[in-house]
This record gives structure tokens, sequence and C-alpha cells, in this order.
């Protein structure tokens, strides 16, 4: 394998979070004299009339070598010193914070970053959309209450380096655990849980359209009553069997009579 671009224990790749620094290291190449590129237009910055880092939307990295993640996204930085030496690394800055979130209407949920933390005195913090079907309640903390079913984004907005600034965007999905109803199934008021009827033989879906996820079923007593993943349960002998699943931690329990 070539070495000769391994840089610090790395080979030429780098994953951080942002506001994550590393020190780069290569025998040989000069940090002091380097000039860095990158394909997002990497500037000098200059202090007290030097040149004290070079900085894009994604990275900074000063005359030393510390190389730090000032936003996120994916990009080849190229750095070349006085001597003719060459440095390629390629960069992934991830998100800080998930990029899709799933809660139960009247839950709560907090949206907690990785590594971002006030800077330069700035602090991230969230603000809602309008965008999607749904609703919800989003504080600049991070703390979310699904309001109605449907889907939202949580957009954050930092900019501690006086740059384009980070905009890092989650999707909520504000969901309503409780199973389509009808004459054959049906619930005990204000409860999830419910109850079927069937014959042996015969077939029912459940259905859930207010949730956006895999809802899987486990029965108690698969020889008499069998769930698949898709929700179609088969009633197989004359006996009684429960269903069981979680949405967002929230038990719903179907009980099935079968005659």
């Amino acid at each position: 394998m070539d070495d000769s671009n391994k840089i610090s224990g790395y080979n030429s790749y780098l994953s951080l979070m942002p506001l994550q620094s590393v020190s780069l290291k290569r025998s040989g190449f000069s940090f002091k004299t380097a000039v860095w590129e990158s394909e997002l237009q990497m500037t000098p910055v200059n202090q007290k009339g030097k040149i004290a880092y070079y900085q894009d939307s994604i990275v900074q990295i000063n005359m030393s070598g510390k190389l730090t993640a000032i936003g996120t996204g994916h990009e080849t930085i190229t750095g070349r010193d006085s001597k003719g030496n060459n440095i390629t690394l390629e960069v992934i800055v991830n998100p800080p914070a998930p990029r899709i979130i799933h809660l139960n209407t009247g839950a709560n949920k907090t949206v907690k970053f990785n590594y971002l933390k006030k800077t330069n005195g700035f602090m991230p913090g969230w603000i809602g959309s309008n965008e999607g079907t749904g609703s919800a309640s989003i504080l600049s903390s991070g703390k979310i209450t699904g309001l109605s079913a449907g889907r939202i984004t949580a957009t954050c907005t930092f900019n501690p380096y006086n740059t384009a600034g980070f905009e890092y965007k989650t999707i909520i999905y504000v969901e309503n655990p409780a199973p389509k109803t009808d004459d054959k199934l049906f619930a005990a008021k204000g409860t999830l849980n419910y109850t079927i009827d069937m014959a042996v033989g015969s077939t029912y879906v459940i259905e859930h359209p207010n949730v956006y996820q895999p809802v899987l079923y486990k029965s108690n007593k698969n020889n008499i009553v069998f769930v698949n993943e898709s929700g179609v349960i088969e009633a197989r002998t004359k006996g009684n069997a429960t269903l069981t699943t979680k949405i967002n931690g929230k038990k719903v329990t179907i009980s099935v009579n079968v005659n």
C-alpha cells in the first residue's frame, strides 16, 4: 500500500463531528509554509499581517496543522508546502444531531447535539418549520412536543466563525400509535387495548395510518393466531391470543378471539 499520504495515524480520510479538531503530522511536510486549497474555495485569513489559517465552509486549518471542523459535509483538501510537498485529505464532517426522529402525539423529546456547544459567544438553537403535514412545539433548546400526526422539519443554524454558517435539518415524524378501527376491530375507550373476533381461516390487516415506521406485532400463541411483518392476522384455530407491539415506547395490545 502507498504510505506516502499517511497523516497522523490516518491514511487520507478523516471523519469528524462539528467543532472536533485533529492535529495533522507528516514527516518532511512544513505546515507553517503550506498553502491549502479545496473544491469549496479555501480562503487564507490574515491576523496581525500574517496568514493565521485557511478556511472554507466545512473546515479550518491553521499553520501548525490543526484542522477543525466548522460545518458539515464532504470535501477534498490539498496542502502544498514551500518545498513542493503535497498532502491530500478527504474530509467528511457528520451532522451533530439525528437526521430523523419519531415521537408520539403529546410526547416530548429533546434533540441533543454531539460536540456542538457555545463557541465564540454563539449558541446553537432550533426553530420549527411549516413544511409537512404535522405539527409540533419546538423550543430553541431542542425540546420537541408532538402536537398532531405528520412530518415536520426542525432546523438549527449556527455561525460561530462568521462564515456561511451551519444549517442542520432534522425530520420529525409525529405519530399516533392507535391502529385504524372498524366494525371488527374496536378499542376500550381512552386506551390502546383493542379486541377483534375472527373465524377460523379468516385474515385481517392491522393498519396504522398515522405511524411512519414499520410496526411489528408479536403473538403469544402462534398456533392460534399468527401475525406477519405486514400486520396480517391469520386465525388458525379456535382459542384466544394476544398481539402486542410498541410504538415509540407506547404499548398497543390486540386481543383476538377465534371462533
